[in-house]
């Protein structure tokens, strides 16, 4: 019987420092930071390049302008910060990957999410609701669960750990889902360094500013709530709130988007640039 509020803990989890925050806080950091990096893609980046039609002179010279530069330094801003997101997500996908009591399900509710939040996904990220070129970070997030249900498969066995960890790679490369290769390695990370909080945390951070080296390494800011964690999921039970939310969001940008277009918000700026 667990107590509510925490997770049922295993042989394979270990009990947390003395830290402050749950599970369900560090989720919702996450998913603000995921929020502004969606409103920095979705309406900034897409929206100029719809009203300039594509053309990548006319993008270059909009961004070379005085409100172009402001614009670019919010779009590098809500991205820098968006930075932060994937690497407390990883962390608490193999929290719960350790926790879950039964991890078939996990896994396919999951991938469920990632192919019904892959037509929202494409919707506000390429303007068409099919698009085979990128897929969405839930694809990775699927591919790395069966990565971490692999390793534990061959707990006692590092070689073939390595191979799951590469074939997940390979799969995340082939079919081009978000985070790509770190994508699949950092939970990995997380999982196989769970009982030595020092290393996990290092590796992950090397990892997570290398991902971010063009906004200045700021994922590594990730692992400041990552640090904070208790080790306990809290009170509300919010993965439902998580797979309901993640394709809502980006049907609600696309349309915040349209709005905008249809209204000349983002004709104006082009406007006042002198384009």
């Amino acid at each position: 019987m667990r107590r509510k509020g925490n997770y049922n803990r295993g042989r394979q989890g270990r009990r947390r420092g003395p830290g402050i925050w749950t599970g369900n806080f560090l989720k919702m950091i996450a998913i603000a930071a995921m929020v502004m990096d969606h409103v920095a893609v979705v309406i900034l980046e897409q929206g100029i390049i719809a009203v300039s039609q594509g053309d990548a002179a006319a993008i270059n010279e909009f961004f070379a302008s005085d409100i172009g530069v402001r614009i670019l330094l919010a779009d590098r801003i809500l991205r820098g910060i968006g930075r932060i997101s994937f690497p407390i997500i990883s962390f608490l996908l193999t929290e719960g990957f350790l926790h879950s009591r039964n991890r078939r399900k996990y896994i396919i509710r999951l991938g469920s999410c990632a192919l019904i939040s892959e037509v929202f996904f494409d919707l506000a990220v390429y303007d068409s609701w099919f698009y085979l070129g990128y897929q969405n970070v839930l694809f990775t997030l699927f591919v790395a669960l069966l990565v971490l249900t692999g390793m534990r498969r061959f707990n006692r066995r590092p070689v073939l750990q390595i191979v799951c960890i590469a074939l997940g790679s390979g799969v995340s490369w082939l079919i081009h889902s978000d985070y790509y290769i770190i994508g699949i390695i950092l939970p990995a990370v997380f999982y196989w360094f769970r009982n030595e909080t020092l290393f996990q945390m290092a590796v992950g951070g090397i990892l997570s500013i290398v991902e971010s080296i063009n906004y200045f390494g700021s994922a590594i800011l990730a692992y400041i709530p990552i640090m904070m964690y208790n080790g306990k999921r809290g009170y509300w039970h919010l993965k439902y709130f998580f797979y309901a939310f993640f394709p809502l969001q980006f049907l609600v940008l696309y349309l915040i988007r349209q709005v905008l277009l249809r209204g000349g918000w983002l004709t104006g700026l082009i406007t006042q640039a002198g384009l």
